[in-house]
């Protein structure tokens, strides 16, 4: 039996659970200032694995609009200038640019922020679930 550790508690808003999680998946373009761009089937994994905790938004450069998928991601552009704004932001995960996980802990003090290496021979999900607990147990 391989069951995934649950992640509710640790990306839990503490001062209001009953308030709806908002998780933002940062990932840069190939040829962007950000970084390298995650394997597509990577960054599409770990986005519809995380919205069984809320509200999932993927901020990508290439992406020309705002859309949202048949899993209930939102998709969007991830622009140089300015990162996206949100209220209540319970959890970034910033795809191989260190550079990104800077700007995102400036931009949303008291989120949580990882660091995911798409180039890593671990898959991008181990590498989040293993920063989230790590994090959480902290």
């Amino acid at each position: 039996m391989n069951a995934e550790p649950t992640l509710s508690l640790a990306i839990a808003p503490s001062d209001a659970p009953a308030s709806p999680r908002h998780l933002l998946v940062l990932a840069p373009g190939k040829d962007s200032a950000h970084g390298l761009a995650p394997d597509d089937e990577n960054l599409a994994s770990v986005a519809r694995w995380l919205t069984q905790y809320g509200y999932v938004y993927v901020a990508q450069d290439g992406q020309k609009a705002m859309e949202d998928d048949e899993f209930g991601v939102r998709h969007m552009p991830l622009r140089a200038e300015a990162l996206p704004t949100f209220g209540n932001l319970a959890l970034a995960v910033v795809f191989d640019s260190l550079a990104l996980v800077q700007e995102a802990q400036q931009r949303y003090p008291g989120t949580l922020v990882v660091f995911v290496e798409s180039a890593s021979s671990v898959s991008a999900r181990a590498q989040l679930t293993a920063m989230i607990l790590r994090c959480a147990g902290e």
